[in-house]
């Protein structure tokens, strides 16, 4: 997910479907907790990174929304939020990285949409 400089890779660990024992592969919009008070929006993807060739490892990369300290070595919880799609090859780094800015716009559409339905609940309670 672009630069490492810029991303922050949170955990990695692997990741099963309960029901198959198949790894799951996917993209998601997250939220991620332990960086402060509120909980800070982003996505994440699940998988092995299948547009890195030389790179197998099994991997959960977070990259978070309008957030610029350095977290390294933070202890955070990451929330899946909504699946996005499945991760897929691309055929360059240029088309991984269009895909990556639709994966952030839609997530941040979700996110709109999301905080939208939960004060409407609240303000009918």
């Amino acid at each position: 997910w672009g630069c490492a400089r810029k991303n922050y890779w949170l955990s990695h660990r692997q990741h099963k479907s309960a029901s198959q024992g198949e790894p799951i592969e996917w993209v998601y919009a997250v939220s991620v907790s332990g960086l402060g008070e509120a909980s800070v929006q982003g996505v994440a993807n699940i998988g092995t990174r299948p547009t890195v060739k030389e790179d197998r490892r099994y991997l959960l990369e977070v990259h978070l929304f309008d957030f610029q300290r350095d977290i390294y070595g933070a202890h955070v919880e990451v929330e899946f939020r909504i699946k996005l799609r499945d991760e897929k090859r691309f055929d360059s780094f240029d088309q991984l990285r269009q895909q990556i800015e639709l994966d952030s716009q839609t997530a941040r559409e979700f996110f709109l949409t999301d905080d939208f339905n939960l004060k409407q609940q609240s303000d009918h309670t």
